[in-house]
């Protein structure tokens, strides 16, 4: 909690005001240090305060998630179990922030009013399921630009990640290539006219 005192002329001095002793502290180094003591607070190492910023971050997102949620939550039987969880949360991270050197409290309550999420998955390797129909027209649009801009020769084209790619789809082994010998071999191919030249050929 921060005021004003006004308590001598001149301009006015923040102070801090200790939730546990009610005691006034000048909002300086010696002031918060002099809290710290007062209320055995204690400075984290910059690992611990980032994961107490991510806590209270997730926490306060949380709590603006649940009021959303809630209506389903009835519905599923879980709307008490999730309000009780994020509460749960909420009075862990602040019985931490009681502690915490005031500095730093502040610091957490810098970098966490107003907070937003941004969700982001890492890029892992392996395979991904492509309806056939989609597969057909991604790959047709990629040949039809490979054939109105890449220059590359054959050899060249060894280290294409289309070409590579191409590669890997098993009915492109059947396609008649029309490109010449010192061009990438998938110069001028069509997947879509293909496939249905290879249907027609087996139901005849």
């Amino acid at each position: 909690m921060y005021t004003m005192s006004a308590n001598r002329p001149g301009p006015l001095q923040p102070v801090l005001i200790s939730q546990v002793t009610g005691k006034r502290y000048p909002d300086t180094k010696a002031g918060r240090e002099q809290l710290d003591r007062d209320e055995g607070r204690k400075k984290l190492y910059n690992d611990q305060l980032e994961a107490l910023i991510v806590l209270m971050a997730a926490y306060r997102i949380a709590k603006r998630a649940v009021p959303v949620l809630q209506p389903f939550g009835k519905k599923t039987g879980s709307g008490k179990m999730l309000s009780a969880a994020v509460g749960l949360l909420g009075k862990a991270v602040y019985s931490m922030c009681g502690k915490v050197a005031a500095g730093q409290f502040r610091t957490i309550e810098h970098n966490t009013t107003g907070a937003s999420i941004t969700v982001s998955a890492s890029k892992l390797p392996g395979m991904v399921n492509i309806e056939s129909g989609y597969l057909q027209l991604i790959f047709d649009r990629a040949l039809e630009a490979c054939e109105m801009y890449c220059t590359e020769s054959c050899e060249a084209s060894k280290q294409c990640l289309l070409r590579e790619a191409f590669e890997q789809v098993p009915m492109m082994d059947d396609i008649p290539r029309g490109a010449g010998q010192d061009e990438c071999p998938y110069r001028g191919v069509r997947l879509e006219g293909a496939i249905r030249e290879a249907l027609e050929g087996e139901m005849s």
